[in-house]
């Protein structure tokens, strides 16, 4: 049985801590920069059986191994955003390493 599988891939992901000036106390401000975002569908066979990645080895294999045709097709071309992130501080978001 074939399905269409939807998706995103991206090339690289940063997160920068932003500085808090004018924020209120307790803030954090974090952007995270994402380059060549991709949102694909292809067509795969077999994609109800087994959507778990922890026994392909990764997305790619899992992909190669369950595609149909020779390459999935673009939604929307790759593109670069940026996203700003405003939240209360907690212990583990402050902590977290940049």
């Amino acid at each position: 049985m074939e399905q269409v599988l939807f998706g995103l891939r991206f090339s690289s992901l940063t997160m920068l801590k932003q500085n808090s000036v004018g924020l209120r106390m307790g803030q954090v401000s974090k952007v995270v920069e994402v380059e060549g975002l991709e949102i694909y569908c292809s067509i795969c066979k077999d994609a109800a059986k087994d959507l778990s990645l922890s026994n392909t080895g990764g997305s790619e294999s899992w992909f190669n191994s369950h595609s149909v045709g020779d390459k999935s097709e673009h939604i929307v071309e790759p593109f670069n955003v940026s996203l700003s992130l405003l939240g209360t501080s907690h212990q583990n978001l402050s902590k977290m390493r940049m």
